[in-house]
């Protein structure tokens, strides 16, 4: 008996499922802080908004925020791959604010279909991401261009957005090690949930990967619009 091979360490089949489930379940890590609606108007007081760099850096932030993202799901990791990237016409202006269209995130990166973010417009809020958004757009570039470009032509990637991020924190004499690309993406479950968001409105609108969230998917536009307003109504100033 003590001979026999183990049966699992050769499934191929198994190994996957057991992948999948890992996938889905997660493993054990130490939770991020999440991003808060008051934080991210506190982070705006101490960037100068007239920089370059700024200017992209708090784009990326609500883009992370408003879609429920991970900013490592739509920023560049290392060389700019336009298949994969996003460019600066993969955002389309719409009569209630912006669609950010994603090839792959993390959660759904099997889908065959690019991935559809709603950026809402809040007329005259601090924290509108189409106001934020239209400044990014403002600047020198072409349609074809990578959509975060920082004033030396280079990307923003998640690196260099993860150090900014727990720069601009350390000058708040907040605990940097606190916070990491995920507390983006937590912070706007958490959020949702405090206003009122349904479980599956949540889900629909971060995209999480689940059974019970498959049916959402595809669900039309006008479901994750008004998702996204009521996420939006009642944000502090």
């Amino acid at each position: 008996m003590h001979n026999l091979q183990d049966p699992i360490s050769n499934s191929w089949n198994i190994k996957h499922l057991l992948t999948g489930v890992k996938r889905e379940l997660g493993t054990n890590q130490s939770c991020k802080a999440p991003v808060t609606p008051e934080l991210l108007l506190s982070m705006k007081k101490v960037l100068d908004m007239s920089n370059h760099n700024n200017i992209v850096f708090w784009a990326a932030c609500l883009t992370g925020f408003f879609g429920f993202l991970r900013p490592n799901n739509f920023l560049v990791k290392g060389t700019f791959n336009p298949e994969f990237n996003l460019r600066r016409i993969d955002v389309l202006p719409c009569s209630w604010g912006m669609l950010v269209r994603l090839k792959v995130i993390k959660t759904l990166q099997f889908r065959s279909k690019p991935i559809e973010v709603v950026l809402p417009h809040l007329y005259n809020h601090p924290l509108c991401p189409v106001a934020a958004m239209s400044k990014v757009l403002a600047l020198v570039g072409e349609p074809l261009d990578p959509l975060f470009r920082l004033s030396d032509t280079s990307c923003l990637t998640y690196t260099v957005f993860l150090n900014a991020f727990r720069f601009t924190l350390q000058l708040m004499k907040l605990d940097h090690l606190s916070y990491g690309g995920h507390s983006f993406r937590r912070g706007a479950a958490t959020w949702g949930s405090k206003v009122g968001l349904s479980d599956d409105d949540i889900k629909l609108l971060g995209y999480w990967s689940s059974d019970c969230f498959s049916r959402y998917i595809d669900c039309d536009m006008d479901k994750r619009l008004k998702a996204i307003s009521t996420f939006s109504t009642l944000l502090p100033r």
